[in-house]
């Protein structure tokens, strides 16, 4: 993916080793945030690298962050979504329950997109998820 966004968005040279990317659903503490505003503000080369550039808002905060001490603190997302359908995310249904509920998928806190019509299903994970901290 990295090559390609390179490649058709990018005709300069990388000012640093290596592009990060993904999602824009973050949770970052108060220093990594910090570190982001900082090397924004004194890093020329790498704004005038991503200025004019396509989906700057998955990239920039990855690359800066990707090169700094909190790198080694990067998880991935918390957030479930389903990139199976066309469009893509797709709408969370029924079939999505359980893989959000799966014991590997205890980090996920965040689910996208929910149609108007899922009070149902949003009904169904509340009492799945409800049951779960109560047995736990």
């Amino acid at each position: 993916m990295t090559e390609l966004m390179i490649g058709l968005a990018y005709r300069r040279k990388l000012p640093i080793s290596d592009v990060f990317h993904g999602t824009t659903w973050w949770a970052l503490t108060d220093e990594c945030l910090r570190h982001v505003i900082d090397e924004i503000r004194i890093n020329r080369k790498l704004i005038d690298f991503y200025k004019g550039g396509w989906c700057v808002e998955e990239s920039l905060f990855h690359t800066i962050i990707g090169h700094s001490k909190f790198a080694k603190h990067v998880r991935n997302s918390w957030l479930f979504q389903d990139w199976t359908t066309d469009p893509a995310p797709g709408p969370f249904s029924n079939r999505h329950i359980q893989t959000l509920l799966d014991d590997d998928n205890q980090e996920l806190f965040f689910a996208r997109k929910f149609s108007d019509g899922s009070r149902e299903i949003v009904d169904r994970i509340e009492v799945s998820l409800r049951g779960n901290l109560a047995e736990g």
